[in-house]
């Protein structure tokens, strides 16, 4: 709901959940592997472009997938096989975007202030320039918010229910509320999975995931503040 209204504009789905979506406005469709037969494939990339509009479509594979491969070309009609972008690549896009957003940006009243009154000190306008870039570019790596202090969230479902970290992942994301990038360690057990959330979130997850379930099974979402995760 929050997506068709426009208050988000990235989800995280699954397979199972994205059937039941119905937006109209998806200008990107991104899928982290391989569909599991044509009729998934045509169904995830059938988001984009509907009611006459462009949009595009990413399936993110690796090496030995060429007669899956082959497969989707002959519902799609047309593929392109692009590499991964490079760090350097990303970087230089990165870049470019912040040029863009740059110049887009009209200065407020109190980005004038501030910069009249870094010009009174000792810096000079290219010192300046670059403290607020590196001030911009940091905070884009960062993350716009700090997840602060974590603490760990149990979940009663795990291997034997077949769950993965990318389910886990668009749970906490679509049924939770919690932004992807405030996310940390996923621990998958044979009957739990642990996730590690902010402690100033933790409550609200229990709450709002108390409601639902992956494949049948009720996630009874707890705090596991003792938790150590295996991956450091």
């Amino acid at each position: 709901e929050r997506l068709r209204q426009g208050s988000i504009n990235i989800l995280v789905a699954t397979d199972v959940a994205a059937r039941g979506l119905d937006v109209e406005a998806v200008d990107l469709v991104i899928q982290d592997d391989m569909p599991q037969n044509s009729e998934v494939y045509v169904h995830r990339v059938g988001r984009t472009g509907r009611a006459g509009r462009h949009g595009k479509s990413i399936l993110l594979v690796s090496k030995g997938v060429s007669r899956r491969i082959g497969m989707l070309k002959k519902v799609a009609g047309h593929l392109d096989n692009e590499p991964v972008p490079t760090a350097s690549e990303a970087e230089e896009l990165q870049t470019l975007r912040l040029v863009e957003d740059m110049l887009e940006n009209q200065p407020s009243k109190l980005a004038k202030s501030t910069f009249k009154a870094a010009l009174e000190t000792d810096l000079s306008v290219e010192d300046i320039a670059l403290s607020a870039i590196e001030m911009l570019v940091h905070d884009t790596d960062e993350g716009q918010s700090k997840k602060g202090s974590s603490t760990a969230l149990a979940l009663a479902v795990g291997k034997k229910d077949r769950i993965r970290p990318k389910d886990l992942v668009g749970a906490i994301c679509n049924d939770g509320g919690l932004d992807g990038n405030m996310i940390g360690r996923i621990d998958v057990l044979d009957k739990i999975s642990v996730i590690e959330v902010p402690s100033s979130e933790i409550d609200r997850l229990v709450t709002n995931l108390s409601k639902s379930k992956f494949r049948g099974r009720w996630l009874k979402p707890r705090h596991a503040d003792d938790w150590e995760f295996s991956f450091r």
